[in-house]
């Protein structure tokens, strides 16, 4: 046999075991992560005080770093959150990326408030 072709086979059969192991850690890291996952959504589920935004966030795992991404409506609310996870995940495994929802989406709560349109400047209505 060639000297390198016995060294290449030499090593394939020394990685075997190593790179059948990396796959079975793989998966656990995946089971892992998937049962973080669904802790977490278990525990925003649960608090009924929270929004309909604040329910349906995005939550992603890998290797237990969590990431919190998508919009809440107040900052009580991402603070809530952030805490169910770190109680899951650990205090530095959150990566938080939630952000506030604009106010209102253009709808106001109060009746009496009214809304300003913006006005062209070449409109021959707009008094000055």
């Amino acid at each position: 046999m060639n000297t390198t072709y016995r060294v290449c086979l030499m090593s394939v059969l020394l990685m075997a075991p190593v790179l059948f192991a990396a796959d079975s850690e793989k998966a656990s890291i995946n089971q892992s992560d998937s049962s973080i996952t669904q802790a977490i959504r278990k525990a925003i589920a649960a608090d009924k005080s929270l929004s309909a935004e604040a329910h349906n966030i995005k939550i992603s795992t890998y290797g237990g770093w969590v990431n919190l991404k998508g919009p809440v409506r107040t900052r009580e609310e991402r603070l809530i959150i952030e805490d169910k996870a770190i109680e899951v995940a650990g205090r530095y495994n959150v990566f938080s990326q939630l952000e506030l929802a604009p106010a209102n989406q253009g709808i106001t709560e109060d009746p009496f408030i009214e809304t300003t349109v913006p006005v062209k400047s070449d409109d021959p209505k707009r008094t000055r």
